[in-house]
């Protein structure tokens, strides 16, 4: 589908958007297996993207946002503000928050088209952020995930605390109190909101030996990690161990033939896209059949 890698992915109903470095989204019809429309923008590589309400927003190299109407896949408008490419977005009503490359966090009224606030709560680039009752959740290149309450005038700071000089944070998923990162150096670091200011470190696990780039939480609380090292990992999120060592990952993927980029769930199959310009997709069965280990 894609000619360079696949950035994101988003599923809406019956529909999967991606999209890519090639400055590209494609729109697939899930039902039909076919792509049903493509997008090709002006913008630079593409890093993020997500659909709400009849709409597709998408996070540039060049720093705007590009908004499309989902059905035809047309660019309707443009946002501007980041200086650097927009590598996360998350909308919570008619709110969205997005995060780049200068360090920054942006709210963006949706009825106003317009930003309503900058947050400059990180010293490195921000590449991930959830929301969560009212609570913006980021992770950042300067290895921190922080949390801001838009109701306070001062953040509460999550840190890998355990960690003398923390690698990059590079995904984040927040389920509940608990709050999962991914870092650079292979590991998944969780971490417990409940009782701030002062974050509580949960579990350890030593998914990879190489950076995981994406994650995801699924219903029945397994963590779902992809790798540069071309493996999507499976974990009990679920653990009351401090330490998850890879003997006791539930199950691995393989099949991509470089690094992973993204992952999304859907009700029985798993979809994960990354360097090889590809999009796979996987039967979550395998992890519900299978109570240890295992390769597809």
């Amino acid at each position: 589908l894609h000619r360079d890698a696949v950035s994101a992915i988003y599923l809406e109903e019956d529909s999967l958007y991606s999209a890519s470095y090639d400055k590209s989204i494609i729109k697939v019809d899930l039902l039909k297996g076919l792509a049903v429309r493509t997008f090709h923008g002006s913008n630079g590589a593409l890093h993020s993207v997500i659909v709400r309400d009849g709409a597709i927003y998408a996070g540039a190299e060049d720093g705007s946002i590009v908004i499309l109407e989902a059905k035809a896949c047309k660019a309707i408008a443009t946002l501007k503000g980041h200086r650097g490419r927009v590598n996360a977005l998350y909308i919570e009503d008619q709110t969205l928050y997005s995060g780049g490359d200068d360090c920054a966090i942006r709210v963006w009224d949706l009825k106003a088209m317009k930003c309503v606030r900058k947050l400059k709560v990180h010293s490195g680039p921000v590449t991930c952020l959830r929301c969560a009752s009212e609570v913006i959740v980021s992770g950042s290149w300067d290895g921190t995930i922080y949390a801001y309450n838009m109701g306070e005038q001062a953040g509460k700071r999550y840190a890998t605390a355990s960690v003398a000089d923390p690698p990059p944070v590079l995904d984040l998923e927040v389920v509940g109190n608990l709050v999962f990162g991914v870092y650079r150096d292979g590991k998944v670091r969780s971490w417990s909101m409940k009782g701030t200011p002062e974050p509580k470190p949960g579990c350890l696990y030593l998914s990879h030996e190489a950076p995981v780039g994406c994650c995801l939480v699924d219903e029945e609380m397994r963590v779902f990690c992809g790798s540069d090292d071309h493996v999507i990992s499976v974990w009990d999120a679920k653990t009351t161990l401090r330490v998850v060592d890879s003997d006791v990952c539930l199950h691995r993927y393989k099949g991509h033939t470089d690094g992973l980029l993204c992952l999304a769930r859907g009700e029985k199959l798993l979809y994960s896209g990354g360097f090889d310009h590809t999009i796979k997709i996987w039967d979550v069965k395998e992890v519900d059949r299978l109570q240890m280990g295992g390769d597809v």
